[in-house]
């Protein structure tokens, strides 16, 4: 049984290796690119295996299901999960999830102005936020990025 610590940390070094996943795409790094894939593949199963008994993480989880299939140019997949992601979310009660996982797929179904999307740059850059405390009302989400090439097909 995993503790709820495992749960987060699993979740976080899967977020963590699609980001370094991007990263590879947009500087064609392909040693890197076959590394980090064949990582990403071994944590969605170490994860698949917690959810078993720790559904805490489980709307993230498919939220990262959605976003590797979107970086893979898999569209529809993508959109299905992030249905499936949000709907999870809502069910749980999981308000800041939802909200961010709604956030991504305006930015990648090109929804949001430029603006929208990097307010929490703006925001992030003129206050001095403290990690402790926020005000929920003015949260600006991080939007995850897609690879620069599928970016400019948009």
């Amino acid at each position: 049984m995993s503790t709820l610590n495992e749960s987060i940390v699993a979740i976080n070094q899967l977020e963590c290796l699609l980001l370094s996943y991007v990263r590879s795409l947009d500087r064609k790094n392909v040693n890197a690119l076959q590394i980090i894939l064949t990582d990403i593949k071994k944590q969605f199963k170490i994860i698949e295996k917690i959810i078993k008994t720790s559904k805490f993480i489980l709307s993230r989880y498919v939220f990262m299901k959605a976003y590797f299939n979107m970086i893979q140019s898999r569209h529809q997949t993508s959109i299905k999960f992030l249905e499936q992601s949000k709907s999870i979310a809502y069910n749980i009660n999981n308000q800041f999830i939802y909200d961010w996982i709604n956030h991504c797929e305006k930015v990648w179904t090109n929804s949001l102005s430029n603006a929208q999307q990097n307010s929490w740059k703006e925001n992030y850059l003129q206050s001095n936020v403290e990690r402790n405390s926020f005000d929920k009302e003015s949260i600006a989400f991080y939007t995850l990025p897609l690879p620069q090439d599928l970016t400019k097909q948009r």
